[in-house]
């Protein structure tokens, strides 16, 4: 038995029930991040991942260094892994756009551009 006390919506905990039961769900970007938290507070590994794997496709130059600063912000390492991995593996259209650059610390940078 789970007593949940957290400030999640109630369309978050129904995601979150719909993966627990089918080991999947459509997570949409804005419940990425109460979803992830939820799923770290109450160790739900498989959604953490699954949470990581629906941003890392989900990513866009106008959303990417948002999710970056949050996930570092709030300390959620499966996203902020995911977004590193994304920044990795789009190496060459990432170091074009100065703008997303410029936000990153000295050692995103080094890892987005020596990949790691």
């Amino acid at each position: 038995v789970m007593n949940i006390e957290d400030d999640i919506s109630f369309e978050c905990l129904k995601v979150i029930l719909e993966f627990l039961y089918c080991n999947s769900a459509d997570i949409t970007m804005e419940e990425i991040i109460p979803i992830s938290l939820f799923a770290q507070k109450y160790e739900l590994n498989d959604l953490l991942k699954y949470c990581g794997e629906v941003l890392y496709i989900s990513l866009t130059y106008n959303n990417i260094v948002k999710f970056l600063k949050k996930s570092k912000e709030l300390k959620l390492t499966n996203l902020y892994d995911a977004i590193l991995k994304c920044m990795k593996d789009n190496c060459d259209l990432i170091s074009k756009k100065k703008e997303i650059i410029q936000e990153l610390s000295f050692e995103e940078k080094r890892f987005i551009e020596n990949k790691l």
